[in-house]
């Protein structure tokens, strides 16, 4: 039996190799790939008509674009909104509406590699990049002209630069996470989970619990940060773009949510605590709190639809990519003859 593998550290710590940084282009090229095929595809999706009133409606006035839900988290309407004015997209065809979602949701997969990278070896993040490349759910809000994929890509970026600063307080990744951070509560509801994740995972990697102690203020911090949605829908704020949603739409079975992720994704996710060293404690407590967020919010009577959680489709991800490289390593070590 073979000793097992050293320990990489995280990609940044040790440098990207050429060889990994091309193969992070080609996941990258993949994606964009995936994401074009049939983009131009006539659909019945609630979500791209409410976006398509929202750009084209007036932007004052009693019955105007920030008299309605939709003004209140703004920035992608009215950045789709002036490319549309500037002639930069062409009014015809859903294919061009679709097109600054698609950059949005494959811009999103390199961005995945770069913030895993700085928790986790290279092979991790070039695998959690690769699962992003070809989810199905992923890919479908990239191929939705709706807010939730680049509220998603703004969390991402926030979280790149708050662990880009760790160590030494860096003022300006700092700002740039804090700027990425408002972009995507701007964007979309879901944003404000992103910020939720990004506290929970501070609290637990600038406080690890040690001692019961701490660790029940360590769980009460976390508890106390996901129950902050709840806690503005209960006060009349949140959710910010309160939208009168059908039955379907409202709330989404529990186990809608299980299914959306894939299951092999889940499962290896849950698995990540046993065999993961050291164990992820920051990203499981960011999908936790963000779950939990949802879950306090539908019961206190919010409207939650299921693409709202998509942004916990990222710290999934990376849990499932560091689980199944452990196991793989594990299955190497304990394998007679070289290593394959």
């Amino acid at each position: 039996m073979r000793a097992p593998e050293p320990i990489r550290p995280p990609a940044t710590s040790a440098g990207w190799h050429t060889g990994e940084l091309w193969l992070l282009f080609g996941i990258t090229l993949v994606a964009l790939v995936v994401r074009l095929v049939r983009v131009e595809q006539w659909s019945m999706a609630a979500a791209e008509v409410a976006t398509w009133q929202a750009v084209t409606m007036p932007l004052h006035g009693e019955h105007g674009f920030f008299a309605s839900a939709a003004g209140q988290q703004p920035l992608v309407h009215l950045g789709l909104r002036w490319l549309l004015d500037a002639g930069v997209l062409p009014f015809h065809g859903e294919g061009w509406l679709r097109l600054p979602f698609v950059f949005a949701g494959t811009i999103t997969v390199p961005l995945l590699a770069l913030a895993a990278g700085l928790v986790a070896p290279a092979r991790t993040a070039l695998l959690a990049a690769g699962l992003l490349a070809v989810h199905p759910w992923h890919l479908a809000i990239s191929q939705m002209a709706a807010p939730p994929v680049v509220a998603v890509a703004f969390a991402l970026l926030a979280a790149t630069a708050a662990l880009a600063a760790r160590g030494r307080w860096r003022r300006g990744r700092l700002l740039v996470a804090v700027l990425a951070a408002a972009l995507a509560c701007g964007s979309d509801r879901s944003g404000l989970a992103a910020v939720l994740m990004l506290v929970a995972g501070g609290l637990s990697s600038a406080w690890p619990p040690a001692g019961w102690g701490r660790r029940a203020l360590w769980v009460a911090a976390l508890l106390a940060t996901a129950a902050v949605p709840a806690g503005l829908h209960a006060a009349g704020v949140w959710p910010f773009a309160i939208v009168a949603a059908d039955a379907a739409d409202a709330v989404p079975p529990w186990w809608s949510f299980v299914l959306a992720p894939c299951a092999p994704v889940v499962l290896l996710a849950l698995l990540a605590p046993w065999v993961v060293r050291p164990r992820p404690v920051a990203l499981l407590s960011a999908a936790a709190v963000a779950i939990g967020a949802f879950a306090a919010a539908a019961a206190t009577g919010a409207a939650i639809a299921l693409d709202d959680l998509a942004v916990v489709l990222l710290p999934l991800l990376v849990l499932a990519a560091a689980a199944a490289a452990s196991v793989a390593a594990k299955v190497r070590a304990a394998a007679p003859g070289p290593a394959t």
